[in-house]
């Protein structure tokens, strides 16, 4: 991770420009909300369809089993929900590396690699932020105690 002549990491994000390799969702013409059953449906249909023995033409072949490896590398993590996971995480941090060097990355430090984009605050509410500060049994017992009477009606 070699910063810029500038002593900046700016080179070490990604920018506008180029990605660094191509996206495994976009291979299997999938979302990454898309299931396991689903990821594995898109795969079948393009392994089907650039399948190189299916190729008569050598130059073509070529190209297919270009294509088929990509298929079959974004299959490999993507139906791996742990791979999967850290993929996800590589596509969101930014970071200007392969998925590959990433991945030994996270294989050799762990959670050294903790930058990256935050966790969004969630609008909704859970049943536990709706719960009251004090409950019913937090209540004295002894509501007739004229000490108290005094202290509701501001006498002490």
């Amino acid at each position: 991770m070699a910063a810029s002549s500038s002593g900046t990491l700016e080179g070490f994000f990604r920018g506008s420009g180029e990605p660094v390799e191509d996206d495994f969702y976009d291979i299997l013409g999938c979302h990454e909300s898309s299931s396991i059953e689903q990821i594995m449906k898109e795969y079948h249909i393009k392994a089907k369809m650039y399948h190189p023995d299916r190729v008569l033409d050598d130059k073509e072949r070529e190209h297919c089993t270009e294509i088929f490896r990509k298929i079959n590398r974004a299959y490999e993590i993507l139906s791996d929900k742990g791979k999967r996971k850290i993929y996800d995480n590589w596509r969101k941090s930014g970071v200007a590396m392969t998925f590959d060097n990433w991945l030994s990355l996270q294989t050799r430090l762990g959670p050294t690699m903790h930058f990256g984009m935050t966790k969004k605050q969630l609008s909704l509410t859970t049943p536990q932020d709706e719960k009251p500060l004090h409950s019913k049994e937090s209540k004295p017992t002894d509501t007739g105690s004229s000490l108290l009477e005094q202290f509701r009606t501001y006498k002490i």
